[in-house]
């Protein structure tokens, strides 16, 4: 019993601290002068069949099935108004797709939902553009896996 204690608060201890790594993340890719700075920005996990409602949270993660769901969420700062967009390109192509249609980003935190997971299994890369900003922000990877 002890030893099942022992393992469960040491799989939350380590969860937790991916968390903070995950949420500590900053966007060096901001230009000075420019209104956004996405102060970090994570990839979650609606798993396939989940029935999305606003305010859900999904789990911090990196790999995915075909069926599951992409959430993005994270901190931005900046004045006025702002839109975010995502591109997905998968590793060793020379083109992106259009992943989501531009979305209202709001100061603070922020979450969007839901990206189609690729159906071809592989690596890939989620790149996201910010309206006042031209480059991508340092793209999200993550893979497909069966």
């Amino acid at each position: 019993m002890k030893k099942k204690i022992i393992i469960v608060l040491s799989v939350i201890i380590a969860l937790t601290v991916i968390l903070v790594v995950l949420m500590s993340l900053t966007n060096e890719n901001a230009p000075e002068g420019k209104n956004t700075l996405v102060r970090s920005i994570y990839l979650e996990k609606i798993p396939a069949g989940t029935q999305f409602t606003p305010g859900m949270k999904g789990s911090f993660a990196t790999t995915f099935k075909k069926d599951d769901q992409i959430a993005l969420s994270g901190e931005a700062d900046f004045v006025g108004k702002s839109s975010l967009t995502a591109k997905i390109e998968k590793e060793g192509a020379t083109t992106t797709q259009d992943a989501m249609p531009p979305a209202m980003l709001k100061p603070g935190s922020f979450g969007f939902c839901c990206i189609s997971v690729p159906t071809e299994l592989g690596k890939y890369y989620l790149h996201i553009y910010t309206e006042d900003i031209e480059e991508a922000l340092s793209p999200l990877s993550f893979e497909v896996v069966e």
